[in-house]
Parts: structure tokens; sequence; C-alpha cells
């Protein structure tokens, strides 16, 4: 609790890991946790976002439409 008071814990998110630069070229970007204030809200861009899930029949259909 200590650690938590004083700020010195790391935000935990349950998501995947950043891609690289090189696996996440563009124009659409993968955006995970990690980079998402970075990528979306403090860019000076617009974004839109689009949310996805792999699991989903929907998402699937619309990905390569969207891309």
């Amino acid at each position: 609790m200590s650690d938590w008071k004083e700020g010195g814990l790391k935000r935990y998110y349950k998501s995947e890991k950043e891609p690289s630069a090189s696996d996440n070229p563009g124009p659409v970007y993968k955006v995970v946790g990690d980079s998402f204030k970075r990528i979306v809200l403090e860019s000076d861009n617009d974004v839109i976002v689009k949310y996805y899930s792999p699991q989903c029949g929907a998402c699937k259909k619309f990905k390569p439409i969207y891309e």
C-alpha cells in the first residue's frame, strides 16, 4: 500500500504488448494499453479509434474493408 500511495507502482493493463515501429507502420495503427494515451489522446492529428475483437465474426468481416 505504501508503494501505491507514493506513486511507485507501474500501471498494469490487461493488454497486448506494444508492437514495434516496423510491425506498426501505419496509416492504420494497432493501439494497445501502453500506447493509447500517446497515439490517441496526445496526438495533434485527428484520430478514429476502431475497437476490434479477433473472436467477433462481425469484426473479422469488417477488418479488410476498414484497412
